[in-house]
């Protein structure tokens, strides 16, 4: 089954978030309103994905799965190929969506009461993951020049010298302003983040779809030891984890 990017497909009635949805909380019609709000793609899924779903289903028995080794041979080699970085599998673990993954990092990395920076405008549930955590929402919001978006450093520095603030949230490519973080400015804030104790938890669920030379950096290219975890993730299961703790990357709504 090859993958069709002509044919329209009606997804009202089928509890869809975007179609559906719009109705539920808006008091939208679809008929008449572009739904523009979720980052949600009408494509159908590859066939080789359909084809591995139907044949899990038909036989019947859905009990509790494992994870495995290929799927984590395969995300390494992924990042290998792509990225040019070197990701021992035993280094990786799931989680069932970016935001909870995110939610792990700030409880693991984080203790309740304590401050988390995010730089709005930045993808509306960060605000949410933060304060449902129980953590203090810091702000530093971008600088923004003719449409043009940067890291205010010199804000991020002040409010990481706060010895209350933990962890920097970083979105690359950032959204919704569309910027992929050069090289130098992820060693900025790695700077920031090592100088100041506190520990920056990125994630990049929009990544793949850029082109080069836009492509987003995995990593800074610095030593700095403000990306890796100061102290061993206790809420989640990480044997290992010390060494490399990336957050999930979206894959669910990509044709």
């Amino acid at each position: 089954m090859a993958s069709s990017f002509d044919k329209v497909i009606n997804r009202m009635n089928t509890d869809s978030l975007k179609w559906d949805g719009m109705k539920e909380r808006f008091g939208l019609i679809p008929d008449d309103t572009l739904p523009m709000w979720v980052a949600d793609m009408d494509f159908l899924s590859p066939g080789p994905v359909i084809k591995a779903l139907r044949e899990r289903v038909e036989h019947g028995v859905f009990g509790y799965a494992s994870d495995p080794r290929s799927v984590f041979d395969a995300v390494a080699d992924w990042m290998e190929r792509v990225h040019g970085w070197t990701v021992d599998p035993s280094w990786i673990f799931t989680a069932p969506g970016v935001m909870p993954a995110i939610g792990m990092a700030i409880r693991a990395l984080t203790s309740t009461g304590d401050k988390v920076v995010i730089m709005p405008p930045v993808y509306p549930p960060f605000f949410r993951i933060v304060e449902d955590n129980e953590r203090i929402l810091v702000q530093v919001p971008l600088i923004e020049e003719k449409g043009y978006y940067n890291m205010d450093f010199e804000g991020l520095e002040r409010a990481c010298r706060d010895k209350a603030v933990k962890m920097v949230l970083l979105c690359s490519p950032h959204n919704p302003v569309g910027r992929v973080w050069t090289a130098r400015e992820l060693d900025k804030l790695a700077e920031i983040s090592e100088e100041t104790e506190t520990v920056t938890s990125p994630t990049r669920p929009f990544g793949p779809p850029t082109k080069r030379p836009t492509r987003p950096q995995p990593r800074p290219t610095t030593t700095s030891s403000a990306w890796q975890p100061r102290k061993p993730l206790t809420n989640t299961a990480t044997s290992g984890a010390e060494r490399c703790f990336h957050t999930s990357k979206r894959t669910w709504n990509r044709p």
